[in-house]
């Protein structure tokens, strides 16, 4: 049991980091859907919009 453990550990992690590293373009609908699912789950109305920048440094 506990070796079947470690290998699910280890596919979650390589997972996480995989999307955490990512450097395509991002799935905009999907992100927005989660970040609105994620609102509703916390008792929150969701964002009314989204912005959307090239990059970290340009959202200054």
């Amino acid at each position: 049991m506990q070796v079947e453990a470690v290998r699910t550990t280890e596919y979650v992690v390589s997972d996480w980091q995989a999307a955490a590293f990512a450097t395509g373009p991002a799935d905009r609908a999907r992100a927005e859907a989660g970040i609105a699912a994620a609102y509703a789950a916390a008792g929150l109305s969701a964002p009314e919009r989204f912005v959307w920048v090239p990059s970290p440094r340009t959202a200054r």
